[in-house]
């Protein structure tokens, strides 16, 4: 994909890029393992599988145990990645940011002047 700007001003921008997908920042995945792992299934939740308040959701103590033990890297795993940072120049006032974007997936940039001659 390709995110052409334009009317910003000549110069050295930093850009910074975050990734948050299945593998960033994301904890999900990794749950769904851990049920599969521990035979959880829809007769284990009161209403979904699929609901985000998983402790609340869970029927039975021995899974609600197993979701607390875990909590923690769970919360590790959603908490929102490092981005990538790179320096590119604007030209004539256009910049040109190309990135793919898997499918379930968001891409974050934030674009700043390298230095105050920029603004």
């Amino acid at each position: 994909m390709s995110i052409e700007l334009s009317d910003l001003p000549d110069g050295d921008v930093s850009v910074l890029t975050w990734h948050i997908d299945k593998e960033h920042g994301d904890f999900w995945p990794q749950w769904e393992l851990d049920q599969k792992a521990h035979g959880l299934t829809d007769q284990d939740y009161f209403r979904s599988r699929d609901q985000l308040d998983v402790l609340h959701a869970l029927r039975n103590e021995k899974h609600k145990a197993l979701w607390r033990a875990k909590e923690t890297s769970y919360k590790e795993l959603s908490r929102f990645p490092e981005p990538e940072e790179r320096t590119m120049h604007v030209e004539d006032g256009e910049l040109t940011l190309k990135c793919s974007v898997p499918y379930f997936s968001v891409r974050l940039f934030e674009i700043t002047p390298k230095n105050e001659t920029n603004t």
